[in-house]
């Protein structure tokens, strides 16, 4: 057979949907079809369904710069015969040159156009919407509650402390300050990057399912006590601690134990009281901390959601006073976990069975934070560290997986490529039920792990999804399979809280606690001064199996990411499914689109139902949606793309309502900056989400 010449079939499907869009995957566009034709034209049979992959930019350079260097002329050439072969190398010489210096000016150019220092945040109309981003040279801590920020900056600072102290004493300090989103009383999950080892490890504090479950119980109104884990909190703090801790565990906490005594109502927990006023007044417990008497009858309106029984919520800037959460505080500086796990478990025992549960002094005493290797997995060349089972780090991986291939920055931020999120985030969260405690089956959740990170498995996921859409197919609820899978629900009040930490030695924590829904059930302990969880009735909601001593499934995904051996983001999010959801929007726009995490944070988001066709969006009447609020950029432009995805979400079919509550991001990022004497300098920033109002992130 003679010469052959490569014939490309390209596949037109998709750019009938939308023309100025690259093609679907990685498939379609790093590797194509090629049929193989011999000189007379038939179809080499051998070669008639080849699959051949194209060279990539560097690798063809490379060859074309190889073809000119390595070109012969012939002896009797001569530069007064053929003026126009010396022009054509002389002129390739020069352009090899220019492109060197260009090369070489590179550092300094971007410098210029977009400096490496991060965009500090714009002003913004709406106060609630402007991100909070502080920077330093030394350690930066991010958390929802602005003191609980400052206490653990100055820990590395002041103290000398490692960032495992302080995330110790800001974990500790949200408990106290920000009582409804996490506290002893609830679970954590610590990712952890050592930079001295290089090597990332996590913690794992979640709920344990108590010996004498009853699953018929959880949900009753009289039965409160039975929606209550055994709490993991502190016995993964003091665990992360003695790992990585440099300073005394007893003055961490008794600086903690010291604030609990008597502190302000943030902004951010007057909100919140407001917001759920009529649950707060209605729970005896609940009221005798977060409200006070109205004093004045004459203006007490007819109606006011705020107001029951003659009191009011407290507000921002108003004292609060917990002496027995204090006392708790100082017995634990004095003995670690010990009180709780040990002395106190008979009476917390006591205290929760009173109110419907069955929990024994034992399930306390038994309980031990587990310590295991992260999942990592590669997106656009960047590492990703992320939790295991039984928390949903490798729904976030599989999500990401899939939707690698789809090259979204190309695509832009419009309806179709939040279709594609939602959809491949779908295919992914059909592995739900795979995210089950490794304790019951550890063989089988590795298996199911390693298939949820198989890129040749996101392939296939990406080639259903390609069909799907180019045959403009409208979204129904999901497919069949899915449909009948255990699912979580997304539409829930879900609460927590994150933490990221980072110090100049480039070690960083992406922490995350949580109670279950906002104040849990406003089951509060007595004696201790803790409020109780209620995870295990989000757990059932969850269709999360349940077995004594094993931890329910979470929706937790913390994420440091890595690049060239060194951490540029860590972030996170609480709140239960929907937080995942959360997580995958938010590492898309970092890692994908390229945003600063000022940026990527502050963007607008949506959540979306596993079982149907509804989609939560912020910011948007979902009428005709029109903005409701503005989302700006750390540059302080509005992000105005979120019109278009909302009207292209309903051409979809998708059915698109409000999203209610909150689910804040917070985060750290690390980068190279020109100070002013003109040299380069590591700098860190921290960020708060500007959901939480009036919160501040700190650093030094």
């Amino acid at each position: 057979m003679g010469k052959y010449e490569v014939i490309v079939e390209d596949d037109p499907e998709l750019d009938e949907i939308q023309p100025d869009l690259v093609r679907l995957g990685s498939t379609d566009r790093d590797s194509m079809n090629y049929s193989v034709y011999s000189a007379d034209g038939s179809v080499d049979g051998d070669q008639q369904s080849r699959r051949l992959t194209r060279p990539g930019l560097l690798e063809r350079a490379y060859y074309r710069f190889r073809r000119f260097w390595n070109s012969n002329l012939p002896e009797n050439w001569s530069g007064e015969s053929d003026p126009h072969t010396v022009w054509s190398h002389l002129l390739r010489v020069v352009s090899l040159l220019i492109i060197a210096a260009l090369v070489l000016a590179l550092p300094s150019l971007l410098n210029l156009i977009a400096p490496t220092q991060l965009v500090a945040p714009g002003s913004s109309s709406d106060p609630g919407l402007e991100v909070s981003a502080q920077s330093g040279y030394h350690a930066a801590v991010a958390a929802d509650n602005s003191h609980c920020s400052e206490m653990g900056t100055k820990i590395v600072t002041s103290n000398g402390g490692s960032i495992a102290d302080a995330v110790v004493v800001s974990a500790l300090c949200q408990g106290v300050m920000h009582p409804h989103t996490s506290g002893l009383g609830g679970s954590a999950l610590i990712l952890y990057y050592d930079a001295g080892k290089k090597e990332t490890v996590v913690y794992d504090g979640l709920v344990n399912v108590p010996d004498g479950f009853d699953k018929s119980s959880v949900g009753k109104e009289d039965a409160r006590g039975a929606n209550v884990g055994v709490p993991g909190f502190l016995r993964a703090l003091e665990t992360f601690h003695k790992a990585h801790g440099k300073l005394g565990w007893k003055a961490l906490v008794l600086e903690v134990s010291e604030l609990a005594e008597e502190w302000e109502v943030s902004p951010h927990l007057a909100e919140v009281l407001r917001e759920n006023s009529d649950y707060i007044l209605e729970h005896d417990v609940l009221k005798q901390y977060f409200a006070k008497p109205f004093e004045n009858d004459e203006l007490l309106p007819e109606v006011d959601p705020i107001v029951l029984n003659k009191f009011v919520v407290l507000e921002a800037g108003e004292t609060v006073s917990t002496p027995e959460l204090a006392s708790t505080l100082k017995d634990i500086a004095k003995h670690g976990s010990k009180p709780l796990y040990d002395k106190l478990s008979k009476q917390l025992s006591e205290e929760i069975n009173a109110a419907g549960g069955k929990m024994n002094e034992s399930d306390f005493r038994a309980y031990e934070a587990k310590k295991y290797d992260p999942i990592s997995f590669y997106i656009d060349g960047y590492k990703i560290w992320t939790s295991p089972p039984p928390s949903s780090g490798a729904i976030l991986a599989k999500t990401l997986s899939i939707l690698e291939g789809y090259r979204l920055r190309r695509r832009g931020r419009n309806g179709l490529a939040y279709h594609l999120v939602i959809e491949a985030s779908k295919l992914a969260f059909e592995d739900w039920e795979m995210m089950f405690d490794p304790a019951s089956d550890a063989s089988k959740s590795s298996a199911n792990i390693k298939k949820m990170l198989d890129k040749d498995n996101a392939q296939a996921n990406r080639a259903g999804l390609k069909l799907k859409i180019a045959s403009r197919e409208k979204v129904e609820t999901l497919p069949s399979n899915l449909r009948a899978a255990a699912l979580p629900e997304i539409a829930r009040d879900y609460a927590g809280t994150h933490i990221a930490a980072t110090d100049s030695g480039g070690s960083a924590v992406s922490f995350t606690a949580t109670l279950g829904s906002r104040f849990a059930d406003g089951l509060y302990s007595n004696l201790t001064g803790i409020l109780l969880n209620n995870e295990l009735l989000l757990a059932i909601d969850s269709n999360a199996e349940l077995k004594p001593k094993n931890r329910p499934i979470s929706g937790m995904a913390p994420v440091i990411v890595e690049d060239f051996e060194r951490v540029q983001f860590a972030f996170g999010s609480a709140g239960g499914a929907a937080s995942t959801q959360t997580m995958i929007e938010t590492t898309l726009n970092a890692v994908e689109y390229g945003d600063d995490l000022a940026t990527a944070i502050a963007a607008p988001r949506m959540t979306f139902e596993l079982s149907n066709s509804t989609v939560y969006m912020e910011g948007i009447n979902p009428e005709d949606c029109a903005p409701t609020s503005i989302f700006r950029r750390s540059s302080g432009a509005p992000f105005n793309y979120w019109e278009e995805v909302c009207t292209s979400l309903k051409s979809f079919g998708y059915d698109v309502s409000s999203m209610q509550g909150t689910i804040g991001v917070d985060g750290i990022s690390v980068a190279d900056v020109q100070t002013e004497a003109g040299d380069m300098s590591t700098k860190y920033f921290a960020f708060t989400d500007p959901r939480y109002k009036d919160s501040q992130a700190s650093a030094q």
